[in-house]
């Protein structure tokens, strides 16, 4: 008796509302993963992307950055003394190996590079950091090896060409994730007693429809997820966003618990109004 009960009043709720019947559905299929990625997060270790711990989401960032080289070059004496100013003690200068895609132009190929430096700044807005750090300046230099720019050029198109260089960031050091930094690069020196200095202009590469660097060479940089520089996240981490997925998951399935209770309640009135209204339009 009490199943036959059960069965007629959920019939009648899933005939007669078949809109609070798919949401009760979406209800139980949201609870569900929750669940499933909370236990999936209980017995795995998790890459931890937040740019201010994981090098890998900082530089995967820093390569969404599209520099343009503009067309003024200096050359250096090395024999000649260079005055540079000291760095402050807050600030940090990491050189990490990076692999370079370089659209030239014939103006910027005509000259016969030695160890050539190039030199921008982005922010930390651009690489995806908030509050006092997306105001930060970072400085960049990209240091190319010798002869790096043999390249063909037709009818003033050169073919782009990859070069891996040594990248030189400066900023303060909140700027910088606060994990293990990526191994230092070195470049061998130049042979030769000249350099040739520019200076690039940075943005992000999908902030613009049409070629932001126009007839100036560019540089795109591309950068592998590095296993060694994987941050997992921590015990502490992985038990807040448990708690809050099982808080979640719970609230969901009571929901669905009101509803089917509301079914048990409501669902043979819909019938039974529905018994009534036939049974008039027959008598009238």
């Amino acid at each position: 008796m009490t199943r036959h009960w059960i069965t007629t009043h959920m019939r009648g709720f899933v005939c007669g509302r078949p809109p609070l019947l798919v949401f009760t559905f979406c209800l139980v299929s949201f609870a569900v993963v929750l669940l499933s990625v909370s236990l999936y997060l209980k017995h795995n270790n998790v890459d931890d992307l937040d740019i201010h711990k994981n090098w890998n989401t900082f530089l995967k960032n820093f390569a969404d950055m599209e520099f343009c080289v503009n067309s003024n070059l200096t050359s250096v004496n090395r024999t000649s003394p260079i005055a540079t100013s000291p760095m402050p003690s807050r600030y940090r200068n990491y050189s990490i190996p990076l692999l370079l895609k370089i659209r030239p132009t014939s103006e910027f190929l005509r000259f016969q590079h030695n160890m050539t430096y190039l030199k921008g700044e982005v922010t930390g807005r651009d690489l995806g950091l908030q509050g006092k750090q997306a105001n930060a300046r970072i400085i960049v230099t990209f240091k190319l090896p010798v002869y790096w720019n043999v390249t063909h050029c037709t009818s003033g198109i050169c073919k782009p060409l990859k070069v891996l260089t040594c990248a030189y960031l400066v900023a303060p050091a909140f700027v910088f994730p606060q994990s293990s930094a990526p191994a230092p690069c070195h470049v061998m020196a130049n042979e030769t007693v000249m350099e040739y200095h520019a200076t690039m202009t940075s943005h992000r590469d999908w902030h613009y429809a049409y070629p932001y660097c126009g007839s100036h060479t560019k540089i795109t940089v591309q950068y592998k997820w590095a296993q060694n520089l994987k941050v997992m996240l921590s015990i502490g981490d992985k038990s807040i966003i448990n708690l809050h997925l099982l808080h979640t998951s719970y609230f969901l399935f009571v929901m669905v618990l009101t509803l089917v209770c509301y079914a048990l309640i409501k669902g043979s009135s819909n019938k039974s109004k529905a018994i009534q209204t036939d049974k008039y339009s027959q008598m009238s």
